[in-house]
Order: structure tokens, then sequence, then C-alpha cells
């Protein structure tokens, strides 16, 4: 008995070593690939804005980095509650989840998207800007931001790398093609800034359908046991908040730079 224990023992190891190898090929992969579509946009934009236009669009893509970075940390929250229920075998509670945090955040993106908005003629001064469109595309491109971690950590959760690894090549190459074509459109500019809101949407709607094809449906009675049980988000949320908060002061210090040269540099020289 002892001879067939650790043989079954020594298959599922070699067996969970085999997967843990797969999914970081899998996720290595398609972050390597994202990576390359990533600077394929940027090289298309450094050869066809004009060199004013790449300045403003660099201090942009800053902004772009320091809030939604530290919102990444959103990934690892949404992954440790459905890994949870996952491990718990409790797959039909992770749906109710998901939605309560994707409520909270829709009424904090909505607070976020109110004061950017009252801000952005200022934003455009300090950014000499010369475009509020810019800046309004710019805070609804954020606002997808806020959403994205929350989707893709529940595939991570729930260990499916595939279908998460696809998801990030999606949202790069469909930043790339839509760039290019809303560039050719004689948007410039704004549909080079308008790829980031677009491909993040998609990649959104992508990852939730994978979300949702992989959760077992929610019975009423399934929704009112959650709901009884009471379980808290506080506990994830603690390790959440200094996580952000520490990249965001990460990303303010690395990025601040290309947002203040902008400010007072002439736009040819910055």
């Amino acid at each position: 008995m002892t001879k067939s224990y650790l043989q079954r023992w020594k298959i599922m190891r070699l067996g969970n070593r085999s997967a843990f190898l797969k999914h970081n090929l899998i996720m290595f992969g398609a972050t390597s690939l994202s990576s390359v579509l990533s600077f394929l946009y940027q090289v298309y934009l450094v050869r066809n804005l004009y060199p004013y236009e790449f300045g403003l669009f660099n201090s942009l893509l800053a902004i772009i980095s320091i809030i939604s970075i530290p919102l990444g940390a959103l990934q690892a929250l949404s992954a440790h509650l459905v890994s949870s229920f996952v491990a718990l075998g409790q797959i039909f509670k992770i749906k109710y989840y998901i939605l309560k945090i994707i409520k909270m955040v829709f009424w904090i993106s909505l607070f976020f998207l109110t004061v950017f908005f009252a801000l952005s003629s200022k934003i455009n001064i300090f950014l000499k800007a010369d475009s509020l469109l810019l800046i309004f595309i710019l805070g609804i491109t954020l606002v997808f931001y806020f959403f994205l971690p929350i989707t893709q950590g529940g595939l991570q959760g729930l260990q499916k790398f595939s279908f998460l690894g696809l998801n990030v090549t999606v949202h790069s190459f469909s930043r790339l093609i839509i760039g290019i074509i809303l560039f050719n459109l004689g948007l410039r500019l704004e549909g080079a800034l308008s790829a980031f809101g677009i491909s993040t949407l998609l990649a959104i709607i992508l990852s939730y359908i994978g979300l949702e094809n992989s959760c077992t449906s929610v019975r009423n009675e399934s929704l009112r046991d959650c709901y009884s049980e009471g379980i808290e988000l506080f506990n994830p949320l603690k390790y959440f908040l200094p996580t952000a908060i520490g990249l965001l002061c990460f990303m303010v210090l690395t990025n601040v730079d290309m947002i203040l040269v902008k400010h007072f540099f002439k736009p040819q020289e910055a």
C-alpha cells in the first residue's frame, strides 16, 4: 500500500509540474507576443505622427500607465477570491462575487470619471493639448482599465491560462489594428488614443465571456446563500490597497517626467 501511495504521489507531482510548466509557457508566449504587438504600434505611430503629436501621445500614455498599473492589483484580488471558491468546490459563487466587485468598481470609476471631467480643462491646459476631446477620450479609456483586471483575474483564479493568454494577445492585436484603421480614417491622435479604450473594452467582453462559460449557472438560492454567509471583501482589500498605493507611487516616479516635459517644454522639444 505504501508503494502504491508513493507511485500515485509521484504521478500527481509530475502532473502538477507539467501543468505548471505549461501554464508558464502559455503566459510567457502571450505576454511576449503582446509586447511585440505594442512595440509595432509604437513604431507605426513614430513613423506617422508629427513630432509634437508624438510628444503629446507619450504624455497621455504616461497618465494611462500611472492609473492602470496600480489597478492591476485588482487582478490579484479577483484571482484570490475565485481560486478560493474553486478550492472549496463552490464555483457557483464565483459569478456573484465577480459581479459584486464589478459593482463596487463601477461606482468608484464613475466618481473618478466625474472628477476627471471636472478637471479636464485644467488637464488640457497643463498638457498644452489644445483638444478637450483628447482629454475626454483619455478619461473614458482609463475607466475601462478599472474593469479589465477583474475579469482577467477571474480567468487566472480558474486557471484558464489558455483563454487568459488569448485575451492578453487579442488586447494588443486589436489595439494595433484598430489604431491603424482609425489613424488612416483621418482621426490621427484621437484615433491612436481611442484604440486603447476600444481594445480594452473588447478584452473585457472577451474575458467576461470566458469567465461566464467557465462557471455554472447561479441559482437564486445560491445567491441567497452567498448573501447570508456574509463573506466580506475586507480581508483581500487590505492587501490590495497597500499594493495599489505602492505601485501608484512607483509609476508616478517613473512616468511623471513625461508629463512634466510636455508641460514645461515647447511642443517640438517635448
